[in-house]
């Protein structure tokens, strides 16, 4: 299991596609559950009509099926930067 800052949390988010250890870094998950969301994120792909091409997913995808949008990431991450201000 990855640790990562939210800071590198909401980067990731901001990723166009995600692979399996982009996802255990996001949810900060074992490989596991990461690959439970990448298979939830290529059903959502299917039933959207969403092209994937290789071993990534559509980050889009992957935000959808675990409900944490780039805000939440971007929320973070400015908390954890006024924590470390004080």
């Amino acid at each position: 299991m990855y640790k990562c800052s939210w800071k590198d949390r909401y980067l990731l988010s901001l990723s166009e596609e995600m692979n399996a250890t982009d996802i255990m870094k996001l949810r900060g998950v074992n490989k596991k559950e990461a690959l439970k969301i990448r298979k939830e994120a290529l059903a959502y792909c299917k039933q959207k009509s969403i092209k994937v091409v290789g071993q990534k997913v559509p980050t889009e995808a992957v935000l959808e099926v675990t409900g944490k949008r780039i805000d939440f990431y971007y929320n973070r991450m400015q908390l954890e930067s006024r924590a470390k201000e004080n």
